[in-house]
């Protein structure tokens, strides 16, 4: 009995290469599709819905605005 042959290492790195490419541009493409809502949610500036950054600064202001530099 013979034994089977394996594919030529060249052509199993070659694909593997192409499917390393193919794995890393998916992955590149989640990540920032999952860092473009995670922007979108904190910084979002809807008047009736703002994101979060944006209400945490708008809290700043007017607590600055409120403070009374006589009262000091």
């Amino acid at each position: 009995m013979s034994k089977p042959q394996l594919p030529h290492k060249s052509k199993l790195t070659s694909n593997s290469y192409g499917q390393v490419a193919v794995e890393y541009l998916l992955l590149f493409t989640l990540a920032i599709s999952i860092g473009l809502l995670i922007t979108n949610q904190l910084v979002r500036r809807d008047p009736n819905n703002p994101g979060a950054l944006i209400a945490k600064w708008q809290k700043i202001l007017q607590f600055i605005a409120t403070d009374d530099p006589n009262q000091h």
